[in-house]
Formats: C-alpha cells, sequence, structure tokens
C-alpha cells in the first residue's frame, strides 16, 4: 500500500498537532508558567474597582505563592 498525498498530509498535520500540544503540556507543568498566568491575570484586574482590585491582588498574590509552596525547583 502506499501514501497517497491526502495520508501524508494527514499524518504530518497529526505530527504538528502533537509537538504543539507535547510543547503546551510541558511548558504547563513548568511553575513559571503558573507564575506568570497568575500574574497576567492579576494585572488585569487594573479595570474594575478598587475594591475588586484588593480582592483580585489578595487572590493572585494567594495563588501565586501556594503554587510557589507546592511546586518543586528543577535541580540544575
Amino acid at each position: 500500500m502506499t501514501d497517497t498525498p491526502t495520508t501524508t498530509t494527514a499524518v504530518a498535520s497529526t505530527s504538528k498537532l502533537q509537538a504543539i500540544l507535547n510543547f503546551i503540556v510541558a511548558r504547563a507543568k513548568e511553575r513559571s508558567t503558573w507564575l506568570g498566568l497568575i500574574s497576567c491575570a492579576t494585572a488585569l484586574g487594573l479595570a474594575v474597582s478598587t475594591e475588586q482590585q484588593e480582592a483580585i491582588i489578595a487572590a493572585g498574590i494567594g495563588a501565586a505563592g501556594l503554587i510557589a509552596a507546592f511546586t518543586t525547583d528543577k535541580a540544575s
């Protein structure tokens, strides 16, 4: 059985999709990714009322603290 152009393209697309998924999963396992996302989400709280800002900042700092406390640093 020979590969047709459509089959080859489908395999290449699947391979690229798998590579992208692997990259995303690898980044999701890193503490710095989560701390960065929490920091960005916390910074977006600037466009809300003062009370909401305080709550968002407190939640962001708390979430970053939990991530830092319960994840391990990679050995160099």
